[in-house]
């Protein structure tokens, strides 16, 4: 059977591999300077998503991550959002309309802010259970 390659993750990999998301996405986008990354950006790929859209979904879902860890660091039993771990659970407004390189930074922010979040947990409680609203799990 094969295996997820982060299953054996350990909690300071993986807040390693948080706090390195910017760095690595920053790399990625804008390694090209002749193209207009904002522009580039802007355009639907094959599946109709906009870079700046999967950004900003990735900016969201990772403060809504960090909420969940403050309630499983605060409670026996926390009641966490279905969409922590189910994206189709995940309504956002409108995007924001900041740019590809405001989003970016904003990323930086909440990995830095996740990264604190998960040094701060002690080994035995990776693995608090938490339940997830409206599943009755």
């Amino acid at each position: 059977m094969a295996t997820d390659r982060y299953d054996d993750l350990t909690p300071t990999a993986t807040v390693a591999t948080v706090r390195s998301l910017p760095r690595r996405l920053r790399e990625t986008l804008f390694a090209d300077t002749s193209l207009d990354v904002e522009e580039v950006a802007q355009r639907p790929g094959p599946d109709g998503r906009r870079i700046v859209d999967l950004v900003d979904d990735t900016v969201r879902t990772l403060g809504l991550l960090d909420h969940a860890l403050a309630q499983t660091g605060v409670s026996e039993r926390p009641l966490l959002h279905a969409g922590t771990i189910d994206p189709a659970e995940r309504h956002w407004p409108a995007t924001t309309g900041a740019s590809v390189r405001e989003l970016v930074d904003q990323l930086g922010f909440e990995t830095e802010a996740l990264g604190d979040r998960m040094d701060a947990v002690s080994l035995p409680d990776w693995s608090r259970e938490a339940v997830l609203a409206g599943s009755g799990r």
